[in-house]
């Protein structure tokens, strides 16, 4: 048999391997999503769906203090983290990081009417009667008073959770689009 003869086999096995330069870059992206993963807040790490082993291997993690050691427990955690179903963990994060950059667009939007709540009240309240409810907008007229008087935590926290409660029920619209201008 020459080389140029070669059987199916062959082609289909040669298709599915990887390089090794690619072995390697697979090897270290799974690191670091395991150091990724470690690092995160258990509150957060406990909303994914990891196996026990890998759980067992974060918490083991945070007792190593030696360089090496450490570097070696992440490969050992990237190998795990190979074994399992790492496609859906990144999945699974990654819609985590949009969902927080969803609320950190609009926590800026109720900045912007916390600011622009100062000078346009008027404006602002007009929008809020045609848009929502006038039943939770008495509570939000009182917190608007107070917060115009002492624009300080106490009062600028209460209206921003009021603000924000609307903002789930119909989102708000960014100052700029009512025809408001911030200094």
């Amino acid at each position: 048999m020459s080389n140029n003869d070669q059987s199916p086999d062959n082609d289909q096995s040669t298709e599915n391997t990887l390089s090794k330069t690619q072995l390697k870059k697979q090897a270290h992206r799974l690191q670091d999503l395991a150091r990724e993963i470690a690092e995160m807040p258990a509150a957060k790490r406990d909303a994914l769906d990891l196996p026990p082993a890998l759980l067992a291997a974060i918490d083991e993690s945070k007792r190593i203090t030696s360089h090496i050691a450490a570097k070696r427990h992440t490969q050992y955690m990237g190998k795990l983290l190979a074994n399992c179903d790492y496609q859906s963990i990144e999945q699974q994060m990654q819609q985590d990081e949009a969902k927080n950059a969803h609320f950190q667009v609009r926590d800026a939007i109720i900045n912007q009417w916390l600011e622009a709540f100062k000078d346009h009240e008027k404006e602002l309240n007009a929008h809020l009667y045609d848009t929502y409810p006038h039943e939770t907008l008495n509570e939000l007229r009182n917190l608007i008073r107070n917060y115009r008087k002492k624009p300080e935590p106490p009062h600028s926290k209460k209206l921003f959770k009021a603000l924000r409660e609307l903002d789930n029920q119909e989102p708000l619209p960014p100052v700029g689009q009512l025809g408001i201008m911030l200094a």
